[in-house]
């Protein structure tokens, strides 16, 4: 009889367990592997770092994190979701002043109802420069925290949002820059955007108050921006951004800047359906700025519309128009502009490609300060190319001569006249891929005021890209540009630029796979010479020369990498050593 009611009993408890585990009701299923609800990772590693400047002291830091990843939902996906990352560091730096510390960076992040039309988030974040492997001579750590809420409710959004941000910047470990900085900022941002039918209008407004301590200066700033878009069509599109900026400035002797700004921008294009060639193009720029207690700051004090016409009757040809009216409190300015340009096809002369251009403007422009004028602006130019084979690759040559005048009836007479010639070439042989560029131009400005001037450019470029075999490439590249800049009015100077850089980069190094080997070095160089006279000159060069290589190394879930670089610039020598092995897990 007991053994009948034991089984009963059992046979019960078996039932509702499958119940349990089957139902399909999602408020009575239960997950039974902590996997399902639940992701873990992370890593431990161990950074040593060696930095010598200059002539101060040589830098040396250990700094030993361990890592954690955890992320997770509450009951369901749906409802809540909380996802952390957690570093604990321990950091060993050695120099004349030689300091240890711990500290616990990471972040926390929470969203209810992420997959609703009413999503909330907040976070916590904190990170180190350091920490995060950047060793410069910063030493940044920022701390922040915030939430968001954010309403949807079909084509419409709004979102309200909080952050309170910290970060420090103590680089005093530093001999060569010893500062120590701290910047608060509290910000609260509400914004909302909305669709309807061709209209899209999103508004934003933000309020920001900053301390600086380094400046001793608290700053408040109200930004609000809105913006409205208009496209019923591919032929008419309206842009238009409104822009309001609120700013007061306080330092600690109790000096207040106050200023707000207002500004208009917006942007017009239509093309006529009935006439596809021709383009209409309108903008529109009002601003005005002034004191808090400046009633005025109401009225835009300037205020610029354009409108332009361009209508090209063939793909060679355009003409265009253009009106322009600004008007501000101290100047009232108004030009029209008529103008056509012509750009044929390229055609063939003597085996060579040869194209011109032609451009023709005239402009009325109205002026309250300068005098009322009219100006002619005038622009030609052509070039010849030509290309041929040769059996160490394909030449190209090229020659080109532009010309300009600008003249006005007020009597001013400007003339530009420039000409370059090039010579390209070019060979692909199988991995091999080499480039060689070489261009020199001659520009001249004359003018009716006493005030000549010419610019005198060459410009070489040499660059080799070679794919070894499958595992190995290497790279050069060479520039170098010398630019003569000649001027009536002041000495001549000649100005030298040139930079060199060689990378090899190589994977499965010595046939070890997951070993990898990267190599980088860069020089750079800037002189200026001023020509006092034909005899003689100052030198003024600056320049910096570095080199750098890491190695790679991954088995299973181990990482190691190495650092080393040295560089010079100009009479510094830069020395750094980064040794890194993270155990991920």
């Amino acid at each position: 009889m007991c053994d009948h009611k034991n089984a009963k009993n059992n046979a019960g408890i078996s039932l509702i367990y499958i119940l349990l585990m089957f139902n399909s009701s999602p408020a009575i299923a239960l997950p039974l592997n902590p996997s399902d609800f639940f992701t873990f990772s992370g890593s431990l590693e161990n950074m040593l770092s060696y930095n010598k400047v200059g002539e101060t002291d040589a830098i040396t830091t250990n700094i030993s994190t361990l890592r954690l990843h955890g992320a997770t939902f509450l009951w369901r996906p749906w409802l809540a979701t909380l996802s952390s990352n957690l570093a604990l560091s321990y950091t060993i730096r050695e120099n004349s002043n030689s300091s240890t510390g711990q500290d616990i960076f990471g972040d926390i992040n929470f969203n209810l109802f992420p997959q609703s039309r009413f999503p909330f988030r907040a976070f916590y974040r904190k990170s180190n420069s350091q920490i995060e492997g950047d060793f410069t001579d910063q030493n940044i750590t920022s701390t922040a925290y915030g939430v968001s809420q954010s309403f949807i409710t079909g084509s419409t959004g709004l979102n309200l949002d909080y952050r309170h941000m910290i970060d420090e910047d103590d680089s005093s470990f530093n001999l060569a820059n010893n500062r120590s900085t701290r910047d608060v900022e509290d910000s609260i941002e509400l914004s909302l955007s909305t669709t309807q039918g061709a209209h899209d209008l999103s508004v934003n407004n933000r309020f920001n108050y900053i301390e600086r301590t380094n400046q001793i200066v608290s700053e408040d700033q109200m930004l609000h921006f809105l913006r409205h878009n208009y496209r019923p069509n591919s032929n008419l599109t309206v842009n238009n951004l409104f822009t309001y900026n609120e700013r007061t400035l306080e330092s600690s002797t109790g000096t207040e800047n106050n200023l707000k700004t207002v500004q208009l921008n917006s942007n017009t294009f239509w093309r006529p359906e009935s006439m596809q060639k021709l383009r209409i193009i309108g903008t529109a720029l009002m601003h005005g700025s002034g004191d808090l207690g400046d009633n005025q700051i109401g009225i835009f004090d300037t205020v610029g519309l354009t409108g332009q016409a361009i209508y090209q009757t063939t793909p060679y040809l355009n003409f265009r128009g253009q009106v322009n009216v600004t008007e501000s409190e101290t100047n009232s300015r108004t030009f029209q502009r008529v103008g056509a340009e012509y750009t044929p096809a390229d055609t063939e002369v003597f085996g060579s490609r040869y194209a011109y251009n032609l451009f023709g403007e005239f402009s009325n422009i109205t002026d309250e300060i300068e005098e009322d004028r009219q100006e002619m602006n005038l622009r030609a130019g052509h070039i010849l190319r030509h290309g041929f084979p040769t059996r160490l690759g394909l030449v190209q040559l090229s020659a080109t001569q532009r010309g300009s005048t600008i003249a006005d009836t007020l009597g001013k007479e400007d003339y530009t006249l420039s000409h370059s010639i090039g010579m390209g070439w070019n060979r692909n042989v199988r991995n091999i891929s080499d480039v060689l560029q070489l261009t020199l131009s001659d520009t001249r400005r004359f003018t009716n005021q006493g005030d000549d001037s010419g610019l005198q450019q060459a410009i070489l470029h040499i660059s080799r890209n070679h794919r070894i075999d499958m595992n190995s490439t290497f790279t050069a590249n060479i520039n170098v540009q010398a630019n003569n800049t000649l001027n009536e009015n002041r000495d001549d100077s000649l100005n030298l630029n040139s930079s060199i850089s060689f990378n090899y980069n190589r994977i499965h190094l010595f046939n070890v796979r997951n070993l990898r080997f990267m190599s980088e070095l860069r020089y750079l160089s800037q002189s200026l010479f001023e020509i006092v006279n034909s005899d003689g000159f100052n030198d003024n060069n600056q320049y910096n020369v570095y080199w750098q290589n890491k190695l790679f190394y991954r088995i299973g879930l181990l990482d190691l990498r190495l650092t080393t670089s040295i560089g010079q610039t100009n009479s510094e020598f830069n020395n750094f050593i980064l040794f890194q092995i993270r155990r991920n897990f």
